[in-house]
């Protein structure tokens, strides 16, 4: 009867909190501040992008065709730069369906608004 030898001992990593101490009520209200900025910003970024598709679906259909992909390309890019640039990591799964459909919804609603007649 054939053996398999002796079974290795599994050796899991010791587990490391992830903050040890809790965040200040300064260091909570600037984290706060930044969320918030944060937000506004992703705000203008997302009506910019709609009023600019809106405008282009209608002068420029083709070149809407072409800006839309650059358009979320860009989206999905600077997120991931502003991730890294605050070493918060890669764009994960959810995160970059999110920005997709929504990238998608702002260049392609307007489309969509012109095609009903609205």
């Amino acid at each position: 009867m054939p053996t398999t030898g002796p079974i290795p001992k599994v050796v899991l990593p010791k587990e490391e909190p992830a903050d040890a101490e809790p965040l200040t009520t300064s260091q909570a209200a600037v984290a706060w501040v930044r969320f918030a900025g944060e937000l506004l910003v992703a705000l203008a970024v997302g009506v910019g992008l709609y009023y600019l598709f809106s405008v282009l679906w209608e002068l420029q259909p083709y070149a809407a065709v072409v800006a839309a992909p650059l358009a979320m390309t860009g989206l999905v890019g600077g997120v991931s730069a502003w991730r890294q640039r605050q070493g918060q990591g890669p764009v994960g799964l959810r995160l970059l369906v999110v920005l997709l459909f929504a990238g998608t919804l702002l260049c392609v609603v307007p489309a969509a608004g012109l095609l009903s007649g609205s």
